[in-house]
């Protein structure tokens, strides 16, 4: 069995509870295992998934999986209260936030306390975003960092060591019909909430909570690159979905002109992640799955953010950038046809202008 395989196996354990015959691990397969883990961020999945399946490890890979399973559990831990000590704090002013990703969709895992954590990403309305942000600065005395690369979509702070994104935009669009279609989408969505440390928490209704969370996976997958944290993220709410309306998957995903590539994740997630077919809100058919090889290479190639697979470091300088114009202009035209409204928009507007800024630079 290849290595990647048997990681797909644990993953569909830990999302679906399918179990492993046991089996005794080599040092050499563990340690290789968890180095692809790491690269994916989704080692404390694969640490839970070697423990509940009993497969049998050396002493020392043993306590290294115990104990990386249980540091993950104390960084869940920390984050959930901060998410909680920021819910608590923004509905005690009236504010409007929605909370996404993160810890909202590691509730909905077996174990919460194994999928590996990010940071907290929140949005508030245009109407609502300054007296959030004032609210949060008098409070808890942080310091906002503005830069230019993320000032199209949030604002950062960090708090009792916990990475914060406040979002007055949650997804960009290079296409202006396409955000205005998607901001009014989140604005007059109806939110529901969820119980994290025993404080209720808004989060974006089912449907959207879904495209959301494959919108994100799919923009950082043909920018660079995409870990399969993500695609577990994906799958897991489809899982835990009670209903679902085809028509408004449907209704949405064609107007964002994004049905073609939701369908090719939703092909890896049937194949690879074990997700029931019947649990997919569209049908799938054979063109659909023809870009999983393409898919899954960038992923393994490039790992989490497209952090990996290249050979100059994150925002290094002029050559990173360049690097990262290449990999870009490679992925998007292999998957132009996935999402031909906003790719167009990409490379007829975005692209030019971040040559232009690169140039400058």
């Amino acid at each position: 069995m290849k290595k990647t395989d048997f990681l797909f196996m644990l993953l569909q354990s830990e999302l679906l509870g399918k179990k492993i015959n046991s089996f005794e691990m080599s040092s050499e397969l563990f340690t290789s295992l968890l180095a692809t883990a790491e690269k994916q961020t989704v080692t404390g999945l694969i640490c839970s998934g070697l423990i509940n399946n009993n497969i049998k490890l050396h002493k020392f890979d043993a306590i290294q999986t115990y104990s990386t399973l249980k540091s993950i559990e104390s960084q869940n831990i920390l984050l959930n209260h901060e998410l909680a000590a920021l819910s608590q704090l923004l509905t005690a002013h009236g504010i409007k936030f929605v909370v996404v990703k993160g810890q909202t969709i590691a509730s909905k895992y077996p174990n919460p306390n194994s999928r590996l954590p990010g940071d907290i990403d929140f949005y508030c309305n245009p109407s609502n975003f300054e007296k959030a942000r004032q609210i949060i600065q008098e409070a808890w005395h942080v310091k906002f960092d503005e830069s230019e690369l993320e000032s199209e979509q949030h604002i950062a702070f960090s708090h009792n060591q916990v990475e914060y994104e406040m979002h007055f935009r949650l997804m960009k669009f290079s296409s202006s019909r396409l955000q205005t279609y998607f901001d009014c989408l989140i604005d007059n969505d109806t939110f529901q909430t969820i119980e994290i440390d025993n404080t209720l928490i808004p989060i974006l209704n089912p449907t959207v909570n879904v495209i959301y969370t494959f919108l994100h996976l799919w923009t950082h997958l043909i920018e660079l690159g995409v870990g399969l944290r993500q695609f577990c993220d994906v799958a897991i709410l489809l899982h835990k979905v009670e209903s679902m309306s085809t028509n408004d998957y449907e209704e949405i995903l064609n107007h964002l002109g994004y049905t073609r590539a939701f369908k090719a994740i939703g092909g890896i997630l049937i194949n690879k992640l074990g997700l029931p077919e019947s649990e997919f809100p569209l049908p799938l058919q054979k063109k659909d799955r023809k870009y999983e090889k393409m898919i899954l290479d960038i992923v393994f190639k490039r790992g989490n953010f497209g952090k990996f697979g290249r050979k100059k470091e994150v925002r290094s300088g002029f050559l990173y950038y360049i690097e990262a114009l290449i990999i870009k202009i490679s992925h998007y035209g292999k998957f132009f046809w996935l999402a031909p409204k906003e790719n167009l928009a990409v490379i007829t507007k975005e692209i030019p202008s971040k040559i232009l800024k690169a140039l400058k630079r």
